[in-house]
């Protein structure tokens, strides 16, 4: 016959046994978004950096128009990098980054129209357009990192 207390030490033993094995579960989601969050902005990077280049007049605007369409792309997919609970670990976020959730939205609100303006003068094919917008996509990208990363641009 089982006490009463012989019940809520059993129920204690499971969730400390659950929670062992949970907490390396945890950090490895929480690492693999991490990796994830870093390789996208590293690709990012170095798809900006070819219309920060001198390379811009000489690129066909089909090249181009498959840059831009890249850091559209990274840039619609910045808030999902960073879920909830994936600050904890190695990484440069900042806290603020989910204690402030408004301006982070507003950060990557801006670089997602900054890199429409990018795209629109792609398509224009004014070349002096595209490096200037080249250089606001980048300062979005430094303006959040200096609020929200460790490691500033």
């Amino acid at each position: 016959m089982h006490t009463r207390s012989s019940r809520l030490v059993t129920a204690l033993f499971a969730a400390l046994v659950a929670a062992f094995f949970a907490l390396p579960l945890a950090a490895a989601t929480t690492s693999s978004v991490v990796n994830a969050r870093v390789d996208a902005m590293d690709r990012m990077a170095v798809v900006l950096k070819r219309f920060l280049g001198r390379n811009v007049a000489q690129a066909s605007k089909a090249t181009l128009q498959k840059n831009v369409a890249r850091l559209n792309t990274a840039a619609a997919r910045i808030l999902p990098l960073f879920p909830v609970g994936s600050g904890l670990g190695q990484t440069n976020a900042r806290p603020e980054i989910w204690t402030d959730w408004p301006a982070f939205t507003a950060k990557a609100t801006a670089l997602q129209l900054e890199t429409d303006l990018l795209a629109q003068a792609v398509e224009a094919g004014d070349v002096a357009k595209v490096t200037i917008q080249a250089r606001v996509v980048s300062q979005a990208c430094a303006a959040c990192h200096q609020e929200f990363r460790n490691e500033p641009m």
